[in-house]
């Protein structure tokens, strides 16, 4: 998870402001946000929700955490954290939590919870309160013949909170997945033959050939919506309420599988969903 949100925010830096009240965050702005494709501002009163993604303590220390516990030849190989462990040493603090929620609230806009690991804090308004609170403007971009938003100019932050933000998402808006429908029929259904393990390395191998030195796990069995939910920080949401209802759900899928709605269904049902 780690590795997909710092993908995400991936060039996102600490610039000083020629304001000096104001922090720079780099990489916000995309390339596909020109003049030459501007298409005019953005509805002020339309509704906009972001999540601010806050800096992890000692990002370079999980890093490193993460490649030594991988490697076969590392002392540490295989001795993982328990999510309590590695949020105690390097997720953001509670501390850091209420100063950008503060900060958020004081600039108008309405501020959620954030997931037990503290990595994002959720918030909205009106386009106008995000403009104002990261000191940009957001355009309209024609862009390959599709209309999209992003900020036309740097998103600041002020100086006080901006050594916790990492970056922000929700201001630019991704590009539209093109529809790709198939008439096939439903593909095979994959799940890991037996023996598999319920977590990683609950099974060890030891009727197998060593690897690496040692006996390696077995594959895990798959993961349920508690193990997801708790992997993507968002069981205390789900437990205050925010579960989804009311919000249509989109399922990507490689195959656009005529079953795909009974599969999910069925898959929910039998995993106490």
């Amino acid at each position: 998870m780690l590795a997909l949100v710092a993908s995400a925010l991936v060039g996102v830096t600490v610039n000083a402001n020629d304001n000096n009240d104001r922090v720079e965050l780099t990489g916000q702005v995309p390339s596909w946000a020109t003049p030459a494709s501007a298409a005019g501002q953005v509805s002020l009163t339309a509704p906009l929700g972001i999540n601010v993604y806050l800096r992890s303590r000692d990002a370079a220390g999980a890093s490193n955490l993460a490649l030594s516990v991988s490697s076969p030849a590392s002392a540490d190989y295989q001795k993982f954290l328990t999510p309590e462990q590695y949020r105690a040493r390097f997720a953001p603090t509670s501390d850091d939590v209420a100063a950008v929620s503060s900060w958020l609230r004081s600039q108008g806009l309405t501020v959620g919870s954030a997931p037990a690991n503290n990595l994002y804090i959720p918030a909205g308004g009106t386009a106008a309160q995000v403009q104002a609170a990261f000191g940009t403007t957001l355009q309209r971009y024609t862009v390959n013949g599709e209309s999209r938003q992003a900020p036309s100019k740097a998103v600041t932050v002020p100086r006080s909170v901006a050594g916790k933000i990492l970056g922000v998402s929700g201001l630019a808006t991704p590009r539209k997945n093109q529809p790709h429908v198939v008439a096939e029929p439903p593909p095979a259904g994959f799940r890991n033959a037996p023996p598999c393990s319920a977590y990683w390395a609950e099974k060890i191998a030891t009727d197998k050939p060593q690897a690496y030195g040692a006996f390696q796990p077995v594959a895990p069995c798959g993961l349920i919506p508690a193990q997801l939910q708790g992997a993507y920080g968002v069981a205390n949401a789900i437990q205050n309420g925010i579960d989804g209802r009311g919000v249509t759900v989109a399922i990507t899928d490689a195959y656009a599988a005529p079953t795909i709605l009974f599969d999910a269904n069925t898959y929910a049902s039998r995993h106490g969903e």
